[in-house]
């Protein structure tokens, strides 16, 4: 008898882990994009830009949201607030996508937008460069 209950237990175990979604883990046909976002310069050029106060803060990251659209523009597939030290890690159907700045950039210059390509069970990089202070 005890081990008809421990059968039936170890089932209902397969079949609700067979049903959930592992954080972290892309859907069947999706793919990761990643990415790393560079901030400067923070310091007029006369200053030491090694000084401390020059570098980017946690808040300058958050400030910067990117936008991810499907390739026609028409939908917003996703929103990235990148992490406190610039990196971002998302999951995204297998396909086209344009990467953008999520606010506007009439006073700063940067390498976006950017058009990637997201593959099934791959991870694509993108390099993201922001000049807040020149354009």
């Amino acid at each position: 008898m005890e081990g008809y209950f421990l059968l039936a237990a170890l089932l209902m175990a397969l079949i609700f882990l067979g049903g959930c979604v592992i954080p972290g883990m892309p859907e069947s046909d999706s793919g990761f994009l990643e990415g790393a976002i560079t901030i400067g310069p923070n310091c007029p050029a006369i200053r030491n830009l090694s000084d401390p106060t020059c570098k980017p803060t946690p808040n300058s990251y958050n400030s910067w949201p990117i936008a991810i659209w499907t390739h026609d523009g028409k939908e917003k597939a996703a929103q990235v607030y990148p992490g406190l030290n610039g990196l971002f890690k998302v999951s995204l159907k297998s396909g086209n996508y344009t990467v953008t700045l999520d606010k506007p950039q009439d006073y700063i210059k940067s390498n976006l937008p950017r058009n990637v390509t997201i593959e099934k069970g791959k991870i694509t990089k993108i390099a993201i460069e922001i000049n807040a202070r020149i354009k």
